[in-house]
C-alpha cells in the first residue's frame, strides 16, 4: 500500500509516534510468581478508528516535531533487529523465529508458488518516560481535559519484539506478503490508568473530549491494538478470517479498480499475529488467509 502511506506522510509520521507509545502502554499489569509486575501486551483483536486528517492535531508541524524529539531522546535501542535474513526453507525460518509457521494453500491467480522467505530478528527498546515533556505536547494544543498518569513519571519501560517471518510471493500485480509473529512483551509499572493514556492519544488524533472519553472507556487496551485510519486514504471492514475476527483495510483510489486495489488484512490466532498485504481483490486476499495450513 505504498501510495496510501506516501501520500499521507506528514500524518503517518505523527501516527507512528502515537502507535509506538500505544504499543508500549497497551497492556494490563499482572502479578508474577516473583511478586513483581510484568505486563504482557498480547494482541487479541484489532479496532480501527476512522479519523479525519484535517482534524488531527498531528498535522501541526510543531506537535509532530515535539513527538519525534520525545521519542528520539527517550527511546534507547537495547537490541537492534538488524536486516532481515533470507532463509532457504520454512523449516529454517521456523527454527530461527522459534514458532510454527503456516503457508497459504490457495494463492491469487498468476502467483509464483515458490516464495521468498525472510526472518526479521528480535529486538528490544527501552523508553524512559518524561512526563513533563509528554504533557507539554498536550498543553501546546490546549488539551486540558485529560492528564497523563502521574505513575508514569520517570518510569522505564522495556519492550521486547519477537522475530517476524515474511513470506513473499511474486504476482503479476506485485508482491503478495504474509507476515507472522508473536506478540511483543512489555514491562510497565503498576498503577497506570491505560484508558487515560489512550484518551490523551485520541485527543491528539482529533477526537472531541466526549468522543475520546467514550471510546477510551470501551476499549480493552490490554488486548486491542487500535489503528487510526485516515478516512480519505483507506476504508475498512470487520471480517471473519481463519476462523477468527479480523479487519480488512483497503486503499481509497481516485479511480476505483477492484482488480488492483491494495489491501492489508490483520488477524490474530493462537497467539500469532498475521498480516497479509497485496494487490488484487478482497476475495482472493481472504481466500489465501483462509487456506493457511
Amino acid at each position: 500500500m505504498r501510495s496510501l502511506w506516501s501520500s499521507h506522510r506528514p500524518l503517518w509520521t505523527g501516527l507512528a509516534a502515537v502507535l509506538v507509545l500505544a504499543a508500549l502502554f497497551s497492556l494490563t499489569p499482572v502479578r508474577t510468581a516473583a511478586g513483581q509486575f510484568l505486563g504482557l501486551f498480547r494482541v487479541r483483536k484489532f479496532a480501527v478508528l476512522p479519523i479525519n486528517p484535517a482534524q488531527s492535531q498531528l498535522q501541526d508541524p510543531e506537535v509532530a516535531t515535539r513527538l519525534d524529539r520525545l521519542l528520539s531522546d527517550e527511546v534507547t535501542v537495547v537490541k537492534p533487529a538488524g536486516p532481515p535474513q533470507t532463509v532457504a526453507s520454512v523449516a529454517e525460518a521456523s527454527q530461527k523465529a522459534g514458532m510454527p509457521l503456516r503457508l497459504p494453500a490457495t494463492l491469487p491467480n498468476g502467483t509464483d508458488p515458490t516464495p521468498r522467505i525472510q526472518v526479521q530478528g528480535s529486538s528490544a527498546v527501552r523508553f524512559k518516560v518524561d512526563l513533563a515533556r509528554a504533557q507539554a505536547v498536550l498543553d501546546l494544543l490546549q488539551i486540558n481535559d485529560v492528564k497523563l498518569p502521574q505513575a508514569l513519571d520517570g518510569a522505564t519501560i522495556t519492550a521486547e519484539i519477537p522475530p517476524a517471518v515474511m513470506v513473499r510471493y511474486s504476482t503479476i500485480q506485485g508482491d503478495f506478503i504474509l507476515t507472522q509473529m508473536r506478540s511483543p512483551t512489555v514491562d510497565l509499572p503498576p498503577g497506570v490508568d491505560l484508558a487515560q493514556i489512550g484518551e490523551a492519544g485520541l485527543r491528539l488524533l482529533g477526537l472531541s473530549p466526549e468522543e475520546a472519553h467514550q471510546f477510551s472507556r470501551t476499549i480493552d487496551w490490554s488486548s486491542t491494538l487500535v489503528i487510526p485510519l485516515p478516512t480519505d486514504a483507506a476504508s475498512f471492514r470487520d471480517v471473519t478470517v481463519d476462523g477468527v475476527s479480523g479487519v480488512l483495510i483497503s486503499e481509497r483510489r481516485s479511480v476505483p479498480d477492484p482488480s488492483s486495489n491494495s489491501y492489508l488484512l490483520l488477524w490474530q490466532k493462537d497467539d500469532i499475529v498475521y498480516a497479509l498485504t497485496g494487490r488484487g481483490n478482497a476475495e482472493q486476499i481472504l481466500a489465501a488467509a483462509n487456506s493457511l495450513q
